[in-house]
């Protein structure tokens, strides 16, 4: 059967990167910069739906019915990691470990750097 994610997983997406890239001050400088680009076209992709929905139509050879829906579903926009998304994710580690689906417990906190998403 299939569901939706309600209840079960918080519908946000995350950019990973390693601690050697973190740690490297000209790496970071680069994932910053990529991450003010990705933050930038996500907001021109939600001011302007019309267009988005018909670019990811053609690049994706979609039907333009299929590519609005998922335009009018998603929610591009990149948020710093603060408690706001850090608890719910939290809930879904503590879920999934008592599950048995992850064999360690992880502290969301320890493992985000709130510091990349630049301001």
């Amino acid at each position: 059967m299939l569901r939706d994610g309600d209840g079960i997983n918080t519908g946000l997406s995350l950019i990973a990167a390693s601690n050697d890239a973190l740690g490297d001050p000209a790496r970071r400088a680069a994932l910053r910069d990529v991450i003010a680009r990705l933050r930038q076209s996500s907001r021109w992709a939600q001011a302007h739906q019309d267009a988005y929905t018909r670019i990811l139509a053609q690049n994706t050879k979609a039907d333009i019915a299929l590519a609005k829906l998922v335009v009018e579903r998603q929610n591009p926009l990149l948020v710093p990691a603060d408690a706001s998304v850090i608890v719910p994710l939290q809930r879904i580690v503590d879920r999934f470990y008592a599950d048995g689906e992850l064999p360690a417990h992880v502290d969301v906190a320890a493992i985000v750097d709130p510091g990349i998403l630049p301001a």
